[in-house]
């Protein structure tokens, strides 16, 4: 990381492999970008293929996840909480083709499908209402 004055100004975004940002005292700063890297393995690959399954669905629920996961109870605000807490229990990852053996190759999203089961799937960290006891 670097820190630089710019007499243009604040400058923000990528360029090529150096991302530049503002921090909280006005300063600018830059870093590497990191080296992208595909999944390669087959329990990598069975991972991405549930996250993508996973991601694919949080904007359909957008209302229900801001709602149910606002932070603490162990999970983090939003849909990165949605997302913990659904990418390991609520979806099952199966072969796209069983037949054909495993290709380091191929992109995740070809070789696995990620099917979601609702009745696991979790929209909320906790209770949503506060219980209340009538007297």
């Amino acid at each position: 990381m670097a820190e630089f004055v710019n007499p243009l100004g604040k400058i923000r975004g990528k360029f090529g492999n150096v991302i530049t940002y503002g921090g909280p005292n006005g300063k600018n700063y830059c870093r590497g970008a990191s080296i992208s890297r595909k999944p390669s393995q087959e329990p990598q690959k069975r991972q991405s293929a549930a996250f993508g399954t996973i991601t694919e669905r949080k904007i359909w629920m957008r209302d229900a996840v801001q709602l149910g996961f606002p932070g603490g109870n162990g999970y983090p605000k939003g849909f990165r909480g949605f997302t913990s807490a659904n990418v390991m229990d609520a979806v099952t990852v199966e072969k796209a083709n069983p037949e054909k053996p495993f290709n380091s190759r191929k992109k995740a999203v070809k070789e696995f499908n990620g099917v979601i089961n609702y009745e696991k799937l979790r929209v909320a960290a906790g209770s949503l209402v506060i219980p209340r006891l009538l007297a």
